[in-house]
């Protein structure tokens, strides 16, 4: 299944003035236009559940694993919550898509340094 939503963004054709959007779960989602690909907030871990507990455990897999979103042009974090900003799932993207910008407020700053990613 993570195959095929990889292969379903690269593949959707986008017309002029529109978009194409697809929830990835939590709050994330990914957004297409001409000019690329955006990822919002995407959570694709289950580590708020290993922080956390069960109770905060995943409703269903993710869609994609961070380490096929090869396609991403910029990756927006809203905030520091692990729902938000998942370490498990940022580091990965970069490393896929190394040409990625990342836009973030003032709160992720300290923990994408961490990670060694420039926003």
């Amino acid at each position: 299944m993570t195959q095929n939503l990889k292969t379903q963004i690269e593949q959707t054709p986008i017309l002029p003035n529109s978009l194409a959007i697809w929830g990835l779960g939590q709050m994330g989602v990914a957004i297409k236009g001409i000019e690329g690909v955006i990822y919002i907030d995407p959570c694709l871990t289950d580590v708020v559940r290993e922080q956390f507990g069960e109770f905060w455990g995943r409703g269903y897999p993710p869609p994609i694993l961070p380490e096929h979103a090869s396609h991403v042009s910029y990756y927006f974090i809203s905030h520091e919550h692990l729902d938000h900003l998942d370490p498990k799932t940022v580091g990965p993207i970069a490393k896929a898509s190394p040409n990625a910008k990342f836009v973030t407020t003032g709160w992720c700053k300290e923990l994408l340094s961490e990670l060694d990613i420039a926003d």
